[in-house]
């Protein structure tokens, strides 16, 4: 499976922004196989589902038209 989002794109989940940290790919965390993204926010780290998470910001628009 490959990711969605890259080490260092901005993020927002539930309007909250934040910066992809580290990708999980591990699938025994639920039985949907999807990635999950740690994502460091304002108020700390949270491990979501790549289902949660929209694509923020210019430059990550524009680096995400270009791939």
């Amino acid at each position: 499976m490959i990711p969605k989002y890259n080490i260092g794109d901005t993020v927002s989940s539930n309007g909250i922004i934040g910066s992809v940290s580290a990708i999980e790919l591990d699938s025994m965390i639920t039985a949907n196989v999807q990635p999950y993204y740690v994502v460091s926010m304002e108020y700390g780290k949270e491990l979501l589902p790549e289902s949660s998470l929209q694509l923020t910001g210019i430059v990550s628009s524009i680096k995400r038209l270009i791939s």
